[in-house]
């Protein structure tokens, strides 16, 4: 990148720094640091500059924007309920000891799960909770210890042994407990799945990724935007599409999982290559593990529609009284067998619109009742009446692939349908485990529907 010219030239911002202005005092530092570090002759003198300097030190500091950091900290409450102050910590016996502290008193997080005393920034899981920050291990190579020879000559500290020292004290944190593993490691993302979220287990094994828990237990969601699925963009039947096909098949999620991120890195490079010129080698790399993965999605969304489309022609025949008869059909962007050459085909147009317009991206679902497009031509009562139906199809396909019926949600659907749609929908969940919400029971009396239970929200609480 240096030699490429990539690096912005710090040099004047260097020039108005207190310490680092020293930088450009060619004999300030040692020879071999000059040339072969910082300002190395292979790179034309480029500076490698490798440290933020932040303008004020807010490392004590509550930052909501920094709040999700894995690191050296400790809960500043904690350590206040254990009578010490965090930052009169100067050796790492000091260190330790408080480590074990909070360890033996079997503090929790607002999860209830135990902490490790040392662990990231946003630990506890409380916005409100100022943290500390534990410097340099608890103790510092120049010292009395580390840094002098014994006629008082400063050497450098890969001659002593503060290192190994170092490596061996973290060691015996991991070893005991007393430090999260993955202190250094963590993300943010990382940070918010151990810390923000209440946190999801399967018989006592936690959940790591939300795709674990597809297939675990099948639930149908409903709710109003749901009915706008026939009339709305191509976006929102494959998200229907996709979401259904995920919680049934899980290598297809793997393969779709497996596509969006080539996807991602090609769009990616296409956006390089137009912007720099470079990187116009790497396309047909991206372009093989894309079609790989396609080809296997659009195979399978072929099959599994044929399937589908037939039990939602059966629901939406028992909506209608026999009036009309559904049809969902594939619209595929390409074909299994064409996809590589389309991709080649459109690479020009990529090129110019820095994104991929081709592949099941950009796949659509054709829904017609009596061979008449619904999405174009269909009536806003037809249009809820075949989502209606896709969404009772959707429940017999989870309850055919796990065999047992999945819980169905219905999020205030009820006040959008009319009275004939209502009755249809009722009728057909009488052996559905069914949570509604809604903001009155008059229609289920005038109806006569029967709820097992009734919880009242009121001012914010449950009766």
């Amino acid at each position: 990148a240096a030699k490429e010219g990539l690096f912005a030239d710090l040099s004047p911002y260097l020039a108005e720094t207190k310490v680092y202005k020293k930088y450009l005092d060619h004999d300030y530092l040692p020879a071999d640091a000059r040339d072969n570090i910082t300002f190395r002759k292979d790179l034309d003198g480029a500076y490698i500059f490798q440290l933020g300097i932040p303008a004020v030190d807010r490392s004590t500091e509550y930052i909501a924007d920094d709040e999700y950091i894995g690191g050296l900290y400790i809960r500043a409450d904690i350590a206040a309920d254990l009578g010490v102050e965090a930052f009169s910590l100067s050796t790492e016996e000091e260190l330790y000891d408080l480590c074990v502290k909070i360890r033996d008193a079997n503090y929790t997080d607002v999860n209830g799960n135990p902490i490790y005393p040392i662990g990231p920034k946003y630990w506890g899981g409380s916005y409100d909770s100022l943290i500390n920050v534990v410097r340099s291990y608890g103790f510092s190579p120049f010292g009395s210890e580390y840094g002098l020879t014994a006629d008082g000559q400063i050497v450098h500290e890969a001659q002593t042994n503060f290192v190994f020292d170092k490596i061996n004290f973290a060691r015996k944190l991991l070893a005991e407990g007393l430090m999260h593993p993955e202190f250094f490691t963590m993300d943010t993302t990382r940070c918010e799945e151990l810390c923000k979220s209440k946190g999801v287990a399967i018989n006592g094994v936690p959940v790591k990724r939300a795709s674990e828990l597809y297939g675990i237990c099948g639930i149908v969601f409903f709710s109003p935007e749901d009915l706008n699925m026939i009339k709305n963009g191509p976006a929102g039947r494959r998200k229907f599409m996709d979401a259904l096909l995920c919680s049934v098949d899980r290598l297809y999620m793997a393969d779709l999982a497996r596509y969006n991120k080539c996807l991602s890195q090609r769009n990616a490079l296409l956006h390089e290559i137009a912007v720099t010129g470079r990187g116009m080698g790497q396309l047909d790399v991206w372009d093989m593990q894309l079609a790989e993965c396609g080809r296997r999605i659009i195979g399978k969304r072929r099959s599994f529609l044929e399937e589908f489309s037939e039990r939602a022609a059966l629901a939406h025949d028992t909506l209608t009284g026999g009036g009309e008869r559904l049809e969902i059909l594939y619209e595929p962007n390409v074909a299994e067998n064409m996809f590589e050459e389309k991709l080649a085909g459109s690479r020009e147009n990529d090129l110019r619109m820095k994104m991929t317009t081709a592949g099941p991206h950009r796949d659509d679902l054709c829904i017609r009742a009596n061979g008449m497009d619904l999405r174009t031509f269909g009536s806003q009562g037809q249009q809820r009446t075949a989502a209606l139906s896709m969404k009772m199809a959707e429940i017999q396909t989870i309850s055919d692939s796990r065999h047992d019926m999945p819980i169905l949600l219905l999020d205030d659907v009820l006040s959008e349908l009319d009275r004939d749609r209502q009755t249809a929908l009722l009728s057909c969940i009488e052996h559905t485990q069914t949570w509604i919400t809604c903001t009155g029971l008059d229609e289920f009396v005038k109806y006569g529907f029967q709820a097992d239970r009734t919880f009242h929200v009121v001012q914010g609480g449950i009766e």
